[in-house]
């Protein structure tokens, strides 16, 4: 691959300033890119708050790649896992939780605390969708499975080396016949 001349630079970068304001004279200037997006969202407040910095819901379905959301604070980190209610990549240094088991005969996979089990099943297997939203202060994670709703919230406490876990579940099957006898 040749150099590239310094005339080349230059002309690449003023074609790129003119492009660029031609376009804003022209009538794409007006249109907005997605227009669903601009209809919906409200103006941003002058000081960010939790909730203006709050993620869409981000739904996980099993074989999807995705970056599991995470928190930090001033003394570590963790990582939501594949699951309702379990933590990952647990760090607050010098201690820290690896990605891969180093057990005997190559048992390979992740490293994961506070699995959930419903009736004796491993709830990662059962491949059921889960909601993710990631806020700047928790992780909120909600899914539905046999009549059950499971929701968590995850945090990394301020000052603390300490990852927090609240989870809820909730039987649906209850309300349902509820509203069935009335």
């Amino acid at each position: 691959m040749s150099e590239i001349k310094r005339r080349d630079f230059l002309k690449t970068t003023i074609a790129g300033i003119a492009a660029g304001t031609m376009l804003k004279t022209s009538g794409f200037a007006e249109e907005t890119a997605i227009p669903e997006i601009a209809q919906t969202t409200k103006p941003l407040p002058d000081i960010p708050t939790c909730d203006s910095m709050r993620s869409v819901v981000m739904t996980h379905k099993f074989g999807d790649l995705y970056s599991l959301p995470g928190l930090t604070n001033q003394w570590g980190c963790a990582q939501a896992a594949m699951d309702a209610v379990a933590v990952r990549s647990i760090a607050f240094p010098p201690f820290a939780q690896g990605e891969m088991n180093v057990a005997p005969l190559g048992a390979g996979g992740e490293l994961l605390t506070g699995v959930l089990y419903v009736d004796e099943e491993y709830f990662a297997a059962t491949k059921t969708p889960i909601e993710f939203v990631w806020q700047p202060d928790r992780i909120e994670r909600k899914t539905r499975y046999k009549d059950l709703e499971i929701t968590s919230v995850t945090i990394v406490p301020f000052k603390t080396m300490t990852v927090a876990v609240k989870f809820n579940v909730k039987n649906l099957s209850n309300q349902r016949r509820k509203t069935q006898i009335n």
